[in-house]
């Protein structure tokens, strides 16, 4: 297996990478359970949407069937909790303000920031870098899968110094032309949704 570092990818692999952490015109995605020791114990199903620096990150507790929703948008970050029919308004700079192994633009940013990075071509590229968690000293290392021919994350593994796995979130499908507009990061249309959700 040859082993790189990623400023020795292909060309296409490295122009994906840079558009990737530039912007995506639209981009909804689903997690599978989550095994960490940091979010939910038991696992949880992500969903993720972005647009022109708009984020909607709905979290569902596989145990308790909870839902909670992250939303940025051009008024602020807020935390929507459906089932209470609340949402909190945060001053934050989430997401860019730390780690997030569910958001690629975090993962990409923290294999760009990591000029010790390398890459092992197997089945799947396989990405290995350091992690920068502003809010959870425990994350250290990062191993993010891509598939071959269209380089898309597939998933995104995260150890502690002992290589003891703290996240491991699998990518079940990326969509870089959702069809996103404002209303979908809009913060009445989003609670009323996300309530419908839960019944």
């Amino acid at each position: 297996s040859e082993v790189t570092n990623i400023t020795s990818l292909t060309a296409k692999y490295t122009k994906l990478v840079k558009l990737t952490v530039t912007k995506y015109i639209g981009l909804q995605f689903v997690l599978s359970p989550s095994t960490t020791k940091n979010y939910y114990s038991s696992g949880a199903n992500v969903s993720v949407s972005y647009l022109n620096g708009n984020y909607k990150v709905s979290l569902k507790n596989n145990e308790n069937n909870t839902l909670q929703v992250l939303l940025k948008n051009s008024d602020g970050v807020y935390v929507l909790t459906p089932a209470l029919n609340k949402s909190f308004k945060f001053q934050s700079d989430w997401p860019t303000n730390s780690y997030h192994a569910y958001l690629p633009l975090s993962v990409y940013r923290e294999v760009l920031n990591d000029e010790q990075n390398s890459v092992e071509k197997k089945d799947k590229f396989i990405i290995t870098s350091k992690v920068n968690s502003k809010y959870n000293s425990a994350l250290k290392i990062q191993k993010v899968f891509l598939n071959t021919k269209t380089l898309m994350i597939e998933e995104v593994i995260v150890y502690d110094d002992g290589m003891n796995v703290q996240i491991d979130c699998k990518y079940n499908a990326i969509d870089q032309k959702a069809k996103l507009s404002g209303d979908d990061f809009n913060l009445e249309k989003v609670s009323a949704s996300a309530r419908l959700l839960i019944g």
